[in-house]
């Protein structure tokens, strides 16, 4: 529900601020006044274009500001929620504001966002019915929902958007694992061809570093054996004095030295350890030398084996010790596609069934909506009678488009026909020329379907446009009976219309010095009793036109609904 509406500095207005409550509210006014002003400042807040001309002369910046309380539940509080603007408990401040260079910013629960998004939004909180753009009866799937809503069944609504899901869900997985066939058909191969190749080479992950280790020493046996026996001779040699023969020696030396001076006992346990372990030392390079092999067909295996892994390594764009991990990989990739194909296949299958599903789905609401099509169109066309369009035609058509891809909302294409005028063909809502046609079509519309959809405020302009008299007292009764599950906001010239409301706003418009303004003062008592006077006489107020007045609040406090 609207709650406020802010203006500053919009066109005429200097400031402005209009508290609005639950209801029927009309706005009134001598033409021109500037009640015309309030539904384009709200158009604004609502994501309508900016102009610099929306700008009261002299000023630098304008600004609107539209409270609304959301419903807990309503699209508009489930969109808050969505798109994490939710802030503000239990309300939402749209707002926006124009500077002098044309540029506009917009906000929501004073949060910056594109202007689009106050268009989404808009569409959940305010339907605007006249010659203004908010007109959501227009749209396909505003007329879409409302048929929905009159046939009452959302779990077959429900159904089929979730088997809609589902498919998409599947086809978008299945678009996933695609791919040109052939091209799969050939990377199987290639693979194939390239895990043959490596496995016929059977790399291992230790082995090059291996293989390069037991080649350098192989490459290198003549200069170690030579290295080796000279370090052998230096520590153990049969036929020369060695490093064990001198260490041994001086152990002896110590020996005779300790009974005598017992410090040299330390010395000698240094010497004996230094002796153990050139005798280590001399064992393990003597089992070390024997190892060394000098076999040249040896040496032959290990350059073919390297030269092997090499050229293998080259192919595969890799290092020779990283052929392990890519025969790894690339058996990996080939499962893969195997695994791909299968569930390919598993995927053709679901996708069969989600079409099925979606197609059983589809087909319980479109029955449901053909039938709710037929009682709906008549209720409406009977309104339209009563409104003064006496010779109108409606008709809800139901097309059914089972061959087409599922969609969220079914394979159904809706629309709602209309024909004004005798002779004239039933034509889709949007090709209705009249504003105030469309206008009472609009409230026919929402009259037949207020307790079922809709968002929570309506707004009708100039809804009075070429009516008068007992329709124009009909459509008043209307619009407050339409009140009862909405919040209902009507410009209107007729009193007819005006004494129905709960809440009654005046518009006018103030000269002081060079300047004009536009102000509204909420009527009650005796000043609504004079509004509506005026609104009868056309001039100031006359006995008669005030005992009128009187009269159309008194009946309209003692009539029951349409």
């Amino acid at each position: 529900m609207l709650t406020h509406l802010h203006l500053r500095n919009f066109a005429i207005v200097d400031r402005l601020d209009l508290e609005l409550g639950a209801g029927l509210t009309v706005l009134t006014g001598e033409t021109g006044a500037g009640k015309s002003i309030l539904i384009d400042a709200l158009n604004l807040a609502l994501g309508d274009r900016a102009s610099q001309a929306l700008l009261r002369p002299g000023t630098s910046r304008t600004e609107v500001g539209a409270q609304f309380v959301p419903e807990s539940g309503s699209r508009a509080d489930a969109w808050l929620k969505e798109n994490e603007l939710d802030e503000t408990t239990g309300e939402c401040l749209l707002r926006r504001t124009i500077g002098q260079d044309g540029r506009s910013r917009a906000y929501i629960n004073g949060r910056p966002v594109p202007v689009q998004m106050l268009r989404h939004l808009a569409e959940r909180l305010v339907d605007i019915h006249g010659q203004h753009a908010h007109q959501s009866l227009l749209r396909r799937d505003a007329q879409r929902e409302i048929l929905d809503a009159r046939t009452g069944d959302i779990e077959g609504i429900e159904g089929v958007e979730g088997s809609c899901r589902r498919y998409r869900s599947l086809t978008a997985e299945l678009e996933g694992e695609a791919g040109d066939e052939g091209e799969r058909k050939d990377r199987m191969e290639f693979l194939s061809w390239q895990i043959r190749e490596l496995e016929a080479v059977n790399p291992s992950v230790e082995e090059f570093d291996e293989l390069l280790a037991a080649h350098k020493v192989l490459g290198h046996g003549a200069e170690l054996l030579e290295a080796g026996g000279r370090a052998l001779d230096a520590l153990d040699a049969d036929d020369a004095p060695s490093a064990i023969d001198l260490a041994a020696s001086a152990v002896s030396e110590v020996s005779r030295m300790a009974p005598y001076l017992p410090e040299t006992n330390e010395i000698r346990e240094l010497v004996e350890g230094a002796l153990i372990q050139l005798e280590e030392a001399s064992a393990t390079l003597r089992r070390t030398r024997d190892r060394i092999d000098v076999d040249p067909d040896r040496l032959a295996q290990l350059d073919a084996r390297l030269a092997e892994l090499h050229a293998s390594a080259r192919r595969h764009r890799a290092e020779p010790r990283e052929l392990a991990d890519v025969l790894h990989r690339l058996r990996e990739e080939r499962e893969g596609l195997a695994r791909s194909e299968t569930r390919r296949v598993e995927l053709g299958a679901l996708i069969e069934a989600a079409v099925e599903d979606y197609r059983r789905a589809a087909k319980r609401v479109s029955e449901g909506r053909s039938a709710a099509a037929a009682a709906l169109g008549t209720e409406i066309q009977a309104s339209l009678r009563q409104l003064g369009m006496q010779n109108a035609r409606f008709r809800i058509d139901v097309v059914p488009e089972p061959e087409g891809p599922p969609a969220p909302h079914g394979n159904d294409r809706i629309d709602f026909l209309v024909s004004a005028n005798p002779g004239q063909p039933l034509r889709s809502i949007s090709r209705v020329a009249s504003g105030g046609e469309l206008s009472r079509i609009s409230l026919a519309v929402q009259a037949s379907a207020s307790h079922r959809a809709g968002v929570a405020t309506l707004i009708f302009d100039e809804v009075d446009a070429g009516i008068g008299g007992r329709v124009a007292g009909i459509v008043g009764r209307r619009l407050r009976a339409l009140s009862d599950a909405r919040q209902v906001l009507c410009v209107t010239h007729l009193p007819q219309i005006a004494s129905q409301a709960h809440h009654h706003i005046s518009v006018e418009k103030r000269a002081t010095g060079n300047e004009t303004t536009a102000v509204t003062s909420p009527l009650s008592g005796e000043l609504r009793v004079r509004e509506l006077a005026r609104m009868l006489a056309g001039a100031e107020p006359t006995s008669q036109s005030l005992a009128h007045a009187r009269e159309m609040l008194e009946r309209r406090r003692a009539a029951g609904p349409l």
